[in-house]
């Protein structure tokens, strides 16, 4: 257990230095918890309704899920290791699991979301897999960027159509416009990093950290493919999330179609990038249920549907990251030493 207070002490620093920052993302956080149970109440849901149609979940469908999101998890993994070759650096699939379970519990607890947690646990993987710590920190920019990418790639055409077919309420439109600027500039801002330009000298000034390891880093044994290749695990990342909608629309009996579950996911999505305190509890809920309904589902059935979706790739991973926390990271390492030879 001392293992889970000494990473439990990092999180106390990052928010005793980050007090403002985190007091706005706490309220914000609560305020979308509060909207998705005023949602809920609207729609006339009682939640002993919710609890019956779970009871009734056909377990089949419900094991398909269970299974698949131990499938979400080996893909982040697999992200970090094309990352980490991206530099050319070799990592074991052991480690980057349990980097990644950790930094996605660290995450709900942040004030800026998965992001942030990209800066927890670098010394424990340089020490387990005798890599720099910079090298760390640079496959961790990577494996950011990957998602950054993939997000562009499939959120801004998927949010066109979702405002042209009026899937989303009044704002809609609004939500596209901020999004896809919150895009545009994070592109431009990592280019222009890349190239030492404006967002360079500014970063220079205020995070002289960054680019301090940024100057270090071995840029001659950048690897491109290995960008691109976590960059399409990255997709296949969001096609997991689709299919479990439709899991979980089938596992309650519930109809379930393509157009549906993406049009559910990019809508997650887009609260996840506006919302990212507690992954957006209460709010990701309301807005599922919300985009289910529009294509037929009870109020009934579209908020069981999202509450075993959030199960699915919130809840149960989040599990997944217990013994991590709990668990001597050497002891990992010795193992898999143990396994090669």
């Amino acid at each position: 257990m001392r293992y889970f207070f000494k990473d439990l002490s990092a999180v106390r620093t990052f928010f005793s230095t980050n007090s403002f920052k985190t007091r706005f993302s706490v309220a914000l956080g609560l305020l979308m918890i509060a909207i998705g149970y005023r949602f809920i109440r609207d729609k006339g849901v009682q939640f002993f309704q919710i609890k019956d149609t779970l009871v009734q979940a056909d377990h089949n469908w419900l094991w398909l899920g269970i299974g698949l999101s131990f499938l979400y998890v080996w893909l982040h993994a697999e992200m970090y290791r094309q990352s980490f070759k991206t530099i050319g650096l070799e990592v074991t699939f052991q480690s980057m699991m349990r980097l990644y379970v950790k930094r996605n519990a660290m995450s709900v607890l942040l004030p800026a979301g998965f992001i942030a947690s990209q800066t927890f646990f670098s010394k424990e993987v340089s020490r387990m897999e005798n890599v720099k710590e910079e090298d760390v920190w640079c496959a961790s920019g990577i494996f950011s960027v990957a998602l950054l990418i993939s997000n562009v790639i499939t959120v801004l055409p998927a949010l066109g159509w979702i405002v042209t077919e009026n899937i989303l309420p009044g704002g809609a439109a609004e939500a596209f416009f901020v999004v896809s600027l919150f895009f545009f500039v994070l592109i431009y801002g990592v280019f222009s990093f890349l190239k030492q330009g404006a967002a360079y000298r500014w970063s220079k000034r205020r995070l002289p950290a960054l680019t301090n390891r940024f100057e270090h880093l071995e840029w001659s044994q950048f690897r491109m493919r290995y960008l691109v290749t976590a960059t399409l695990i990255s997709c296949l990342v969001m096609a997991v999330g689709i299919i479990h909608i439709f899991i979980a629309a089938r596992t309650l009996g519930a109809t379930a179609t393509l157009p549906m579950c993406f049009a559910g996911y990019i809508a997650i999505l887009i609260v996840l990038l506006t919302a990212p305190f507690l992954r957006g509890a209460g709010a990701v809920e309301a807005v599922l249920a919300m985009v289910l309904m529009h294509f037929g589902l009870t109020s009934v059935e579209a908020v069981a549907v999202a509450v075993l979706f959030r199960f699915y790739e919130f809840w149960l991973v989040l599990v997944f990251a217990l013994p991590a926390f709990v668990t001597k990271p050497f002891a990992v390492r010795q193992w898999m030493s143990f396994k090669r030879s």
